[in-house]
């Protein structure tokens, strides 16, 4: 009877251990996020910006609109990243410097598996136009598909961009 109690025991607390483990591991929602979140450049300088994914099951597809103010930065070139593989059904990367957009839908096609984890969607080039101002990269719209076409749920982080030099005073130090 001893034995069969000690059983007992450890499967309740196996089981409620498991209870406790399973929603928080169905809760990790994929993180679709711009890296850096936030850069210092020069003046007319050339300088990448990512979109990044984190912790996602099962992407096939998605959709990604960035935004950016047009006055303060233009895009020189933008690509799809290497998170997923191909082959594409659809790959289309749009800059629109006068909107101050950049669109992003690219979709896998068959034989593809549709790819877990974390990696880079969109690379991004920019140009700084400004000075001393702040520019703000937004992902306006996110859409995240399974190879079924469901929806991904996923929450976003912008990105910022420091266009300028901040005076930047080193202490003197003497020996």
């Amino acid at each position: 009877p001893m034995r069969k109690t000690i059983f007992r025991i450890a499967l309740i607390t196996i089981a409620v251990l498991l209870a406790a483990v399973a929603p928080a591991a169905a809760e990790t929602e994929a993180v679709v996020r711009v890296e850096p979140a936030f850069q210092q450049v020069a003046p007319g300088a050339t300088f990448t910006l990512t979109i990044q994914i984190d912790d996602v099951v099962n992407l096939y597809a998605f959709e990604i609109l960035v935004s950016f103010p047009p006055d303060k930065l233009e895009v020189v070139s933008a690509s799809h990243g290497d998170f997923l593989e191909g082959p594409f059904l659809v790959d289309l990367i749009t800059p629109d410097n006068e909107a101050g957009t950049v669109t992003a839908i690219v979709s896998q096609r068959t034989p593809a598996d549709p790819e877990n984890g974390s990696g880079t969607l969109v690379v991004i080039n920019f140009h700084a136009l400004g000075d001393r101002t702040d520019a703000d990269i937004v992902l306006s719209e996110v859409t995240l598909s399974d190879d079924n076409g469901f929806a991904i749920p996923c929450s976003r982080q912008d990105g910022r961009v420091h266009i300028g030099a901040y005076p930047l005073y080193l202490p003197l130090v003497l020996r």
